[in-house]
């Protein structure tokens, strides 16, 4: 199913004073797992190197315009471009989930570690991973969540954030290059 791109949900979002969201049509969630806690999802998840290749096709798989992928990679902490003679051309991003619902998100790039670069809580509700993140919690992703064993997917459904719907839109472009772009693989 070829979803609308953002760019039309974000124009459509900006001409109401609702809270900032940004809507990603996908197939509905799976069946309940487990709650903040439970050992489905407690633990470290990781991604093997995902080239930005990759994340570029993720985020227009996600109507996500090509400009915005490259503004995108020369945002981060692993600039310049990743085209650039001796950037990396991959980065590694890591998961923690712990039992009392916090988690967190790190990356690596050529062998250099970003640190945690986002952090909140999470909770499942009815089968959909919500990551809350930012200062007071005020931003939101809701994943549908695709749990195989050890074997972890998470595709975009809604993004709520504290700003503006700009600022939603940002954050998108965020969970998707993060946590949509490659499957995670439990490693503890």
């Amino acid at each position: 199913m070829r979803r609308p791109p953002v760019a039309v949900v974000l124009i459509m979002g900006l001409a109401s004073c609702a809270s900032p969201t940004v809507p990603v049509p996908s197939a509905p969630p799976s069946a309940p797992l487990a709650t903040a806690g439970s050992p489905a999802l407690v633990g470290v998840w990781s991604t093997d190197p995902v080239s930005f290749d990759d994340i570029r096709a993720a985020m227009v798989a996600e109507g996500i315009p090509e400009a915005d992928f490259v503004t995108w990679a020369e945002d981060q902490v692993f600039a310049p471009w990743p085209e650039a003679p001796g950037a990396p051309s991959a980065i590694t991003i890591q998961l923690r989930f712990e039992g009392a619902g916090h988690w967190e998100a790190t990356v690596e790039s050529g062998g250099q570690s970003a640190g945690v670069v986002e952090s909140g809580s999470w909770d499942l509700e009815g089968g959909a991973l919500a990551l809350t993140a930012g200062p007071g919690g005020e931003d939101r992703t809701l994943f549908n969540l695709d749990l195989d064993g050890d074997r972890l997917a998470l595709t975009v459904l809604d993004v709520q954030e504290g700003g503006d719907h700009v600022a939603a839109y940002l954050h998108l472009r965020y969970a998707v290059a993060l946590y949509a772009s490659a499957s995670f693989t439990r490693t503890t």
